[in-house]
C-alpha cells in the first residue's frame, strides 16, 4: 500500500494592535480584551487509501506565546539564574545503573562490573550509535578519575588484558551486554 505524505505548515502570527512609530521604539497595546500573542500552527495529513472514499488522517499542533503588554514586562538581557545545578558524574550514572539492575532482581554492582569488563574485552563498533554510547558509558578510562572509581577501573583493565571475564561471570548470572548488543561474546 503506497502512502503519500503531505505536510502543511501554516504559521499564523497575530501581533495585536502594536505599531512602530519611531525606529527602535515600540508601542504595546494595553488592556485585557486583546492580548497580543504569536501563534504557530502545524498540520500533518496522511491520505488513507480506501476504494471510493477520500479519507485523511491528520494531526494538528498549536503553540501560542503571549507577548509583553508593555515595556516593563520584559528585560534584556534576560535574567539567568546563577543557581548551581548538580553535575552528572560517571559514578552517579553507575550508581543509577546498579540501582536499576537491583530493582530487577540482579546483583547490581557485580553485573555492572561484568558489563564494564565485557565492554573492554570486545569491540562494539558494529552496533552503531548504541555501541558508541555503551562504549562511552561503560569505559571508565574515557573520563577523569573520580574517588571510588577504582573498582570500575580494575574491571576495565581486566577486560583489556584477558579474553574472558571469568571472575565477574561467577558473580553475575548472565551477560546483560549480550541482550543489547551484537557481538561474539
Amino acid at each position: 500500500m503506497h502512502f503519500t505524505f503531505f505536510l502543511t505548515l501554516i504559521c499564523l502570527t497575530n501581533f495585536g494592535i502594536g505599531q512602530i512609530t519611531v525606529p527602535n521604539q515600540f508601542h504595546f497595546p494595553y488592556g485585557d480584551p486583546v492580548i497580543p500573542f504569536i501563534g504557530l500552527f502545524v498540520a500533518i495529513a496522511f491520505p488513507v487509501e480506501i476504494n471510493n472514499v477520500d479519507l485523511f488522517f491528520s494531526v494538528n499542533l498549536e503553540a501560542n506565546y503571549n507577548l509583553p503588554s508593555n515595556q516593563t514586562n520584559f528585560t534584556y538581557p534576560p535574567t539567568v539564574s546563577n543557581r548551581n545545578f548538580p553535575t552528572i558524574s560517571r559514578l552517579g550514572v553507575y550508581r543509577a545503573l546498579e540501582f536499576k539492575l537491583e530493582g530487577h532482581g540482579y546483583p547490581g554492582r557485580e553485573c555492572l562490573l561484568r558489563m564494564i569488563c565485557e565492554c573492554a574485552e570486545k569491540n562494539l563498533d558494529g552496533n552503531g550509535i548504541l555501541g558508541d554510547l555503551i562504549n562511552i558509558i561503560l569505559r571508565p578510562s574515557y573520563s577523569l578519575k573520580e574517588n571510588g572509581s577504582s573498582v570500575y577501573d580494575e574491571a576495565e583493565n581486566y577486560g583489556k588484558s584477558n579474553e574472558h571475564c571469568e571472575i565477574y561471570q561467577d558473580l553475575c548470572p548472565f551477560s546483560i551486554l549480550k541482550l543489547i548488543t551484537w557481538s561474539d561474546m
